[in-house]
């Protein structure tokens, strides 16, 4: 989402040091699809919760799972290759600024 909408790279790590309060917040759940999630807890028959904000499938998130739904009809492993691009920071490949810079003075 930030990609899109931010002109960012940027997720939110699986555990993360909140430094103004001392705390660290874990997701455990952060490389599990939803509809694994889903499928788990009704397996085991652990009721599912809605979420009752009235904004609830109208958010810009909500426009985002639909177009990945859209792209994978094209793309089958769109929704892998993006996880896998998250969890794989080694490939992150970013312009160099300075090399880059280097390039455009010449």
């Amino acid at each position: 989402m930030s990609l899109l909408y931010e002109g960012r790279i940027s997720t939110f790590s699986p555990v993360t040091h909140l430094e103004r309060k001392d705390i660290y917040v874990i997701r455990p759940f952060v490389y599990i699809r939803e509809k694994d999630i889903i499928g788990a807890c009704r397996k085991n028959n652990i009721p599912i919760v809605k979420n009752p904000c009235p904004a609830n499938g109208y958010t810009s998130r909500q426009y985002i799972k639909e177009l990945i739904k859209k792209i994978k009809k094209d793309v089958p492993d769109a929704e892998s290759n993006i996880l896998g691009a998250i969890m794989n920071t080694d490939e992150l490949n970013i312009w160099d600024k300075e090399q880059i810079s280097k390039i455009c003075k010449k």
